[in-house]
């Protein structure tokens, strides 16, 4: 198991128990200290010994009726687990274009959006887009800015309408827009579709690669294969 820089202090620790409080069963029951932390997650030194401490509580779970996803370490085929989600030869390769810094996507929302790990921090990842924004320093730090706006950062309410009309969404899929966001697709569940997770962000890659170097307010007619 990976050592953290520091000991997270009292307020940090409370935020993540609260996450965890809601949180469904571990999604892989095997131990993180039996599996060990590879590569993978400690070449992020403190930000993926947070990670770790996190996975070790929980190993991958969902919260919020399915619209956050954090995916385990160790063997799982559906959600995929850390190791496949993140591999160039799923769906990471399609945004080369884009230069993306190094990241460990680690946990991602209702729509597909991402959730990483970088070298300064976690930060979010639009997948019609490409863009990255930063979210928070820590791992104790994402969870306070997830419990203090659940509904914005993980689609909690369009969750429950979507499952209440066509019942509990299955693992390894996400809600996809018909009419993407960035085109003006709205949020709401007639226009989303339950996708294959991987699927659902190779379509989305394919409309980011698209529109990447268009000025914004430009129209757009978005083509697929």
């Amino acid at each position: 198991m990976i050592e953290a820089g520091s000991a997270p202090n009292r307020d940090e620790s409370m935020t993540m128990r609260r996450l965890l409080e809601i949180a469904s069963d571990p999604l892989v029951t095997q131990p993180i200290d039996r599996l060990g932390a590879p590569d993978l997650v400690t070449r992020f030194g403190g930000l993926g010994a947070g990670l770790v401490d996190l996975l070790t509580e929980r190993n991958g779970f969902y919260a919020f009726e399915s619209a956050l996803l954090v995916r385990p370490l160790g063997q799982s085929s559906s959600p995929l687990d850390l190791a496949s989600w993140n591999s160039e030869t799923l769906w990471v390769s399609r945004y080369a274009a884009f230069n993306l810094p190094t990241l460990l996507f680690f946990a991602e929302d209702l729509f597909g959006n991402q959730f990483a790990i970088s070298d300064s921090g976690v930060v979010s990842f639009d997948p019609e887009t490409g863009e990255l924004a930063p979210l928070a320093d820590s791992l104790q730090s994402w969870c306070d800015v997830l419990l203090a706006d659940f509904n914005s950062h993980t689609g909690y309410p369009v969750a429950h309408e979507w499952q209440a009309k066509h019942g509990p969404l299955e693992p390894g899929h996400r809600l996809t827009p018909q009419v993407p966001f960035v085109a003006g697709g709205a949020f709401r569940v007639d226009n989303l579709l339950a996708m294959n997770e991987a699927e659902g962000m190779e379509y989305r890659a394919d409309i980011a690669n698209q529109i990447r170097e268009l000025p914004d307010g430009a129209k757009i007619r978005i083509r697929f294969d």
